[in-house]
């Protein structure tokens, strides 16, 4: 399962501006519904990209964003 890591301190630059982009979006659909599987955030992230017909969003995108998160510790798996 895979959730979202409420935390105070502080993150570095890189994840500053990481949360900018697609992350963000990303960060956005696990803080709505946790926690997830995998299998369910890609799905859910990728078909809520499809209805604002976002080409740039896919599968793989979306994974590597999950990748970057859960490096900065913005997403837990357990």
């Amino acid at each position: 399962m895979i959730r979202f890591i409420r935390t105070t301190k502080a993150f570095p630059k890189e994840a500053k501006s990481l949360l900018r982009g697609q992350a963000g979006f990303v960060l956005h659909m696990l803080d709505s519904k946790t926690p997830q599987t995998l299998d369910e955030v890609i799905e859910s992230c990728h078909s809520h990209a499809r209805q604002w017909k976002d080409g740039s969003v896919t599968k793989a995108t979306i994974a590597y964003s999950l990748l970057r998160l859960i490096e900065f510790g913005m997403v837990g798996i357990g």
